[in-house]
């Protein structure tokens, strides 16, 4: 008996002694971008026998550590994490070690998610530049903190990397940058990255393209940008030529297509050709080689012309198919019109509704082109089948009009109002100036006497049992219509009027 005493004792001494082990990290699971703090639970443990140092990793790549930690006992201990954007996400082990439990690990307990509201770069504007050029440029990004400190700025392409003279943070999601595209800077497509201690290192790929070759007046190259519409005859620039030969002359030897530019044979004044028209939406760039002569030889310059886009064309209302159940609530999205417009993507549009058949039932996002129901009385299949809606979308220059027709599509309305109907009696019908309304409960119902084309002629609200109606004495004899309406139960009731 006292070996087996001893025996048990023996093993119990090494249990306590070696089974420290981290059992519970809560919670399991962050986001990047997130200020967290860890509870971390373990068994035999001595967390608050001195201090500890807590971190988590993923292999040997990352490694995250807190920015406080807190003993709340010896099995249970919390750390402050901040889990910034340039962290991996992905599964991670917790790691506890101090002098006495030794390197404790809980092995893939935490997982680290991607931000949800990660910041992100969107824009560049403009969105290229000639190599010789100093150009300013507006970044923009998304869910970003610019304004909150410093930044770094660049371009890259490969081993390439161009930082800016300058920069400026205007708010949170904007930032303008001066650059010097100097020749010596690769032509190409280039990434932009932005990288800051809250952001981290953002990207916009293929965002940015730097052309070749560089505009720089008289030299071997000519860039000029004139707008289009620019009236004939109208001088451009004058080609320079580093030449002490009294006697130069000047050719466009290629690219001239349709002779719109003619060049000055002895002055080498550029100009656009008599009875020209430069049309944008035709050709956007007119890339030209020039020759320049003396006694003995000739030089080639490269000229290139870029047409500045105007607002010249005017928009037009694509065909929709607009259709919409009966009895929809004010609020319902009909449709959204699309509209064509040539001169691309440089002009706002405004739309607006000049006619409505239905009067006042529809209205237009005047930015936006999507149409909805304001006021849905008339949207009733039993008395308007369809409703035409006149639209104009401006440009702010030029206008476009088309009419289109809203078509009601008919509810199944029999189920629901079948009950309904057994609570009224109307009577006499046909009507010849005096007619009754009969309900068999309490409550008040609104009544709507409506004509054949559904404007509302008068509203009522009833709240005998039985009720004498005069409304029709003075209208012309035909077909009306009696809407009843309680507790959103809609009813129906065709009265011909003699």
């Amino acid at each position: 008996m006292k070996k087996l005493n001893i025996l048990l004792f023996a093993i119990f001494f090494i249990g306590s002694n070696y089974a420290q082990e981290l059992t519970t990290v809560l919670p399991e699971e962050g986001f990047i971008g997130q200020q967290l703090q860890l509870t971390i639970t373990g068994q035999q443990t001595n967390f608050s026998q001195g201090s500890n140092t807590i971190w988590l990793n993923q292999g040997s790549a990352t490694v995250i550590y807190p920015q406080s930690i807190q003993s709340i006992s010896d099995e249970e201990i919390k750390a402050d994490f901040f889990f910034y954007s340039w962290y991996q996400d992905g599964v991670y082990n917790v790691n506890v070690e101090n002098q006495t439990d030794g390197h404790m690990i809980l092995g893939e307990s935490f997982y680290l998610w991607p931000d949800p509201n990660a910041s992100s770069l969107t824009d560049v504007n403009p969105d290229h530049a000639y190599s010789g050029e100093t150009i300013s440029l507006t970044i923009s990004g998304q869910n970003t903190s610019f304004n909150q400190g410093s930044n770094i700025i660049f371009f890259y392409q490969g081993s390439s990397t161009i930082y800016p003279n300058s920069y400026q943070s205007i708010n949170n999601e904007t930032i303008e940058a001066e650059f010097t595209f100097d020749y010596e800077h690769p032509c190409g497509i280039y990434d932009i990255g932005v990288n800051n201690i809250l952001d981290g290192n953002m990207q916009l790929h293929q965002a940015f393209e730097l052309i070749d070759p560089a505009p720089v007046p008289g030299s071997d190259f000519y860039l000029w940008e004139v707008e289009e519409n620019t009236p004939s005859n109208t001088e451009l620039f004058t080609i320079e030529a580093e030449d002490n030969s009294p006697v130069l002359r000047f050719e466009i030897v290629e690219g001239n297509e349709e002779n719109r530019f003619v060049l000055g044979e002895y002055d080498g004044i550029f100009k656009i050709a008599p009875n020209a028209i430069l049309d944008y939406e035709e050709l956007t760039d007119h890339q030209m080689k020039v020759w320049i002569y003396d006694d003995i030889q000739h030089t080639a310059v490269d000229v290139l012309i870029k047409i500045i886009n105007l607002n010249d064309i005017v928009p037009t209302l694509m065909d929709a198919t607009l259709e919409l159940m009966e009895n929809s609530v004010n609020g319902t999205e009909v449709g959204q019109l699309d509209v064509f417009d040539a001169d691309g993507d440089i002009n706002n549009f405004d739309f607006s509704i000049e006619y409505q058949s239905l009067e006042n039932t529809f209205s237009i996002g005047s930015s936006t082109g999507i149409i909805t129901v304001a006021d849905s009385t008339l949207l009733n299949y039993e008395i308007n089948t369809s409703g035409d809606l006149v639209i104009t979308v401006s440009d702010g220059l030029f206008t476009d009009t088309k009419t289109y027709t809203v078509n009601i599509l008919d509810l199944d309305e029999v189920g629901i109002n079948e009950e309904f109907d057994k609570l009224f009696n109307i009577y006499p019908n046909p009507v010849k100036d005096v007619f009754f309304i009969e309900k068999s409960f309490e409550d008040p119902v609104t009544v709507d006497i409506l004509d054949v084309n559904g404007k509302v002629l008068e509203s009522l609200i009833i709240s005998d049992s039985k009720t004498r109606i005069r409304s029709l004495a003075k209208q012309s004899s035909g077909i009306y219509f009696l809407r009843l309406i309680k507790d959103n139960k809609h009813l129906l009731k065709k009265i011909v009027l003699e």
